[in-house]
């Protein structure tokens, strides 16, 4: 990741639920050499939140990993210990991720404890080190956490960008945001991911239309997202958002402009030899 896109997660993170998965004191403990692989995956279905995070870190193997956990690794790691069995670990994880997005990301869920946002962002890696196709789904509604979600959908290219795109049209501002940032690592990453042409060209007019939306923040998230393309219609785009203070306040004793901050950015760093 270039040294723009970590900013732009550091900035983020007060936005979003939780940053990167760590070790909680409290993550539950399983005990996987007692316990058979289908047993575990079975208690994917639980009705009991305990259960079913104890029989995750089971199947992963928790227990036996050394600090720090790396969740994407360990669900690697049992894809490759039980390699006839990977369809239906690769299933279970996704199933139970739907299963905790709608527990823990529904506007009733209230404050989550440590150990279920440690739990929760955990899966969350899990499933997207699968580069599973299946999994657009379950990581397009995580995605509001921040990068880990966010990452794994990228990585699917061709596969996630439409449900991206679709929500940049979304009704919710923090839709839009997040839609933004996401569709700025699918621009970054193009060649890599292998996108064609006409996807570029979409996320581009989507992210061109985003400059002008109503909420500063998605605005600022799109400035920052068209950092890859630098053609005169962004260049436009972005110097208009530069002159437009409507988004200012004062915020802690001083004037803050974030679309218009970033726009600045952006053409500070594609400065033009006769630029002022």
């Amino acid at each position: 990741m270039n040294v723009t896109s970590r900013y732009l997660f550091a900035a983020i993170a007060a936005a979003h639920l939780y940053a990167a998965p760590c070790i909680s004191q409290q993550r539950v403990d399983a005990s996987p050499k007692k316990l058979s692989l289908s047993f575990l995956l079975n208690q994917f279905s639980s009705t009991n939140d305990s259960t079913r995070a104890r029989a995750f870190y089971g199947v992963i193997r928790a227990s036996q990993a050394t600090p720090p956990f790396d969740a994407a690794k360990a669900a690697r790691q049992v894809l490759r210990d039980y390699p006839t069995r990977s369809a239906a670990i690769r299933a279970g994880l996704i199933k139970l991720l739907a299963v905790e997005n709608r527990r823990l990301l529904s506007p009733a869920a209230g404050t989550m404890e440590d150990w279920n946002g440690a739990y929760h962002g955990d899966l969350i890696s899990a499933v997207a080190s699968l580069r599973d196709p299946n999994a657009v789904g379950v990581l397009f509604d995580a995605i509001s956490t921040g990068y880990m979600a966010t990452e794994g959908l990228v990585n699917l290219g061709e596969v996630g960008l439409p449900r991206v795109r679709n929500a940049a049209k979304s009704t919710q501002w923090e839709v839009r945001r997040d839609a933004s940032i996401a569709l700025g690592l699918f621009a970054d990453r193009r060649a890599e991911l292998g996108l064609n042409a006409e996807s570029v060209s979409q996320l581009r007019l989507d992210l061109l239309a985003l400059t002008t939306d109503v909420e500063p923040f998605v605005r600022q998230f799109a400035a920052v997202s068209l950092r890859s393309f630098r053609d005169d219609e962004v260049r436009t785009a972005i110097q208009r958002l530069a002159q437009d203070s409507s988004d200012c306040t004062i915020r802690l004793g001083r004037n803050s402009c974030p679309a218009k901050d970033a726009a600045q950015g952006w053409l500070n760093a594609n400065r033009r030899p006769n630029d002022r």
